[in-house]
């Protein structure tokens, strides 16, 4: 999958940071306990139009201890060109920047990163013109996100189709993660953990997705399936 904007995203102990190019898993990289914060979301964007940029921030909070940028790059141990191109709004710097700043800023992660989220629509449509992201199981399974920017969203809606013989990936997300299901139609078996649901047409399911579950479908039609996970797993 590839998001289309620059964008870090940390979930639970994970992190993963894109900067116009595929998410990539980067969790491997130790993050120091001293700026370390609870899980967060947000974007940078590189538009102008953004209330508070990354490279705006940093120079907020080195003016307000009466850092230079000269000071910043020695205590950071970040090149001084980067530090001025960043405050330009030239670059956004990498992940490993970005913890050195902070370090030397004596703040943690979320809070550099705080006020620097994208104002975004309160409401959002999609159409049938809209763009899709359609991601494929197998060869008689596949789903589509049906919402924008969606790792910006407190909650993951998608609409499964699942041929007749078809199943979806066997799935287990982490603690914490809920899913809800509406079957539009077609009948389906959600298998959840040693437990098999038979759904029809306008049936519902709430479980706990942090369980192992697939969805089969049982029936001679295509199955098509509204599922809502909160939050946002991929």
């Amino acid at each position: 999958m590839t998001i289309h904007q620059d964008m870090i995203y940390f979930a639970s102990h994970h992190l993963y940071i894109e900067i116009g190019r595929p998410l990539r898993n980067i969790a491997s990289q130790k993050i120091p306990e001293s700026i370390k914060g609870p899980p967060f979301s947000i974007n940078i964007s590189n538009k102008q139009g953004a209330p508070m940029q990354i490279g705006k921030k940093v120079k907020q909070l080195r003016e307000e201890r009466k850092m230079s940028l000269t000071e910043l790059c020695e205590q950071s141990g970040v090149q001084l060109a980067t530090l001025s191109r960043m405050e330009h709004l030239k670059m956004t710097g990498t992940l490993e920047s970005h913890m050195k700043i902070a370090q030397a800023l004596g703040v943690s992660l979320p809070q550099l990163y705080s006020d620097i989220i994208r104002e975004e629509k309160k409401v959002e449509v999609k159409t049938s013109k809209s763009p899709s992201e359609i991601f494929v199981h197998s060869q008689k399974s596949s789903y589509e996100i049906l919402t924008a920017k969606v790792l910006s969203k407190k909650m993951m809606p998608i609409l499964f189709k699942i041929e007749p013989g078809g199943e979806t990936h066997q799935e287990q997300n982490h603690a914490g993660c809920e899913k809800f299901i509406f079957v539009l139609e077609g009948k389906i078996e959600a298998k959840i953990a040693q437990e098999t649901y038979s759904l029809s047409k306008n049936n519902t399911l709430y479980f706990d997705a942090s369980l192992e579950h697939k969805f089969v479908n049982a029936g001679k039609a295509l199955a098509r399936v509204i599922c809502v996970s909160t939050p946002v797993a991929l």
